[in-house]
């Protein structure tokens, strides 16, 4: 009675996670070949070979199922480079995050409507801000540390202020219409960023 109840439980489990994978695998399908404008929870079920229901007991909108989607696809992933020194692992980054625009343009259109989702509903603005601002700017923060703590500065400026910078370009060109990308972007801005640092207070001066 107990082995039988257990299988049960993990044959039911690696069904629901085997329609949860073809739920996020199907809205990728779907974004790709219509657009986020042309996605609706209705053609993911169908593509997925499961029911409205199931999307909606898991997901409690569209755009909360294409961002998990989003985070799930490896592919889409900004890596941060682990050889050289911090300032050319934080210039690494940056030329990824904005020449992954340029490599998948129909990411921008995804990541305009997901930005405009989370200013119309507020409970998905706060799960965009935790599962996939907040992570990104995370890591430029440890870049940006792992930079200043190596070559012995500290920023100027708030560090904050600093990621508004770069995420701020980064959102500004993809909200308007043929916004400028690429790895010379990424060089400027980090240029801008190593600009906002100075010679930490007593550091090799014997605090003169």
């Amino acid at each position: 009675m107990t082995t039988a109840a257990g299988t049960k439980t993990q044959r039911g489990r690696k069904r629901s996670e085997d329609s949860r994978q073809a739920i996020l695998a199907a809205s990728l399908e779907l974004l790709a070949a219509h657009g986020y404008g042309g996605l609706t929870i209705e053609a993911i079920a169908a593509r997925a070979g499961t029911g409205k229901q199931t999307i909606y007991r898991w997901w409690p909108s569209k755009a909360a199922v294409v961002l998990e989607a989003l985070n799930a696809d490896v592919s889409l992933l900004v890596t941060v480079p682990q050889a050289g020194t911090a300032r050319e692992r934080l210039a690494g980054f940056l030329r990824e995050t904005f020449a992954g625009v340029v490599r998948q343009p129909e990411i921008a259109g995804i990541l305009r409507a997901l930005m405009a989702a989370a200013q119309l509903d507020s409970d998905f603005g706060r799960q965009f801000e935790r599962e996939f601002l907040a992570r990104r700017r995370a890591l430029l923060r440890d870049l940006l540390r792992a930079m200043l703590d190596e070559e012995g500065r500290s920023a100027k400026v708030d560090e904050e202020l600093l990621l508004d910078v770069v995420f701020g370009t980064l959102w500004y060109r993809l909200l308007r219409s043929g916004g400028r990308f690429g790895p010379r972007v990424a060089d400027e801005l980090l240029a801008v960023v190593t600009a906002s640092t100075g010679l930490r207070e007593g550091a090799g001066d014997g605090g003169a």
